[in-house]
């Protein structure tokens, strides 16, 4: 028998679903689903009723653009009718990005929009392939009362964060910020200098030595290794105070991200990720994406 299952959590783990490449691919992979599943007319008629009463303003909203928002979900259970829905409890827990993070996040977007988008937002996107990366890109349906938030620039703000040092610096993963100054500062980059005798020598070593060499006749005899055991290497900035500078660049930089969000406005967004504040939603099946497009279109 065929019904319709609410969902209290989603499982964190990704799933099986492989990385769709474009919308083409999408489409191909949408038709096939709803051959494979088996989904009919009545299906559909059942899902439009259900929308048509719950998300009444997201509908009118998404026929302006003619186009349904997708959701990536990993290992989420099937639907028998192609629709399901999910409460939103509003103690999200992060699943890329480090908890500590989230949460200077969260201060930010609490303090402009008085919610923390981080911890109760649901993301959302116009585009299926990038719904993909995260698992089976269902369609996205908040019930009425919804909000939604958005920056231009983030297309997704864990690949937007997760590469800048600072990241680290929050999440005190103080081995892999060393490791990032080690990069810029350490021995024989650009971001110090080798000193003998209170003199500086470059940051090349094999330069240093030779030019410690030359400055120093006693020293001509000496080896390489030698030469290069008596020099000592000052960064430009030790490690403690790049990790200080770091918590301020993060602060900085969070809340110039925060400060390019804003609410509304879904004709404007192009392939940004959409954070999502409801009580609850919809996911539908993608095999009904086709029907969807051509409901949008002619309304019944």
């Amino acid at each position: 028998m065929k019904y319709m299952k609410t969902y209290e959590f989603f499982s964190s783990g990704f799933g099986s679903a492989q990385r769709l490449s474009s919308l083409e691919s999408f489409i191909i992979f949408s038709e096939k689903r709803y051959i494979s599943k088996e989904y009919d007319d009545n299906d559909f008629k059942n899902i439009i009723s259900i929308l048509e009463k719950d998300c009444k303003e997201f509908l009118n909203e998404i026929k302006k653009i003619g186009q349904p928002l997708f959701r990536g979900t990993r290992n989420f259970d099937e639907f028998d009718t192609g629709i399901g829905d999910r409460i939103v409890s509003g103690d999200r827990e992060p699943v890329d990005t480090n908890k500590d993070i989230s949460n200077i996040i969260d201060s930010y977007f609490q303090e402009k929009f008085g919610i923390k988008l981080r911890s109760f937002g649901i993301f959302a996107t116009k585009l299926p392939n990038v719904a993909s990366d995260y698992g089976t890109p269902y369609l996205f349906f908040p019930v009425d009362g919804y909000e939604y938030y958005w920056s231009k620039n983030i297309t997704d703000l864990y690949g937007i964060i997760e590469p800048q040092d600072w990241y680290y610096s929050a999440t005190k993963d103080y081995d892999n910020l060393e490791s990032r100054w080690d990069m810029s500062y350490g021995e024989n980059t650009e971001g110090g200098e080798w000193y003998y005798d209170n003199y500086g020598y470059g940051h090349d070593v094999i330069s240093a030595v030779k030019k410690v060499k030359d400055n120093n006749p006693e020293l001509k005899s000496k080896s390489f290794e030698y030469i290069k055991s008596i020099l000592i290497w000052e960064p430009d900035i030790d490690f403690d105070s790049y990790k200080e500078n770091m918590n301020d660049i993060l602060h900085d930089n969070v809340k110039k991200i925060v400060d390019e969000y804003q609410k509304g406005d879904l004709n404007k967004v192009t392939n940004q990720e959409l954070t999502f504040v409801c009580d609850k939603y919809y996911l539908v099946d993608p095999g009904f994406y086709q029907k969807f497009i051509e409901y949008l279109k002619n309304p019944v």
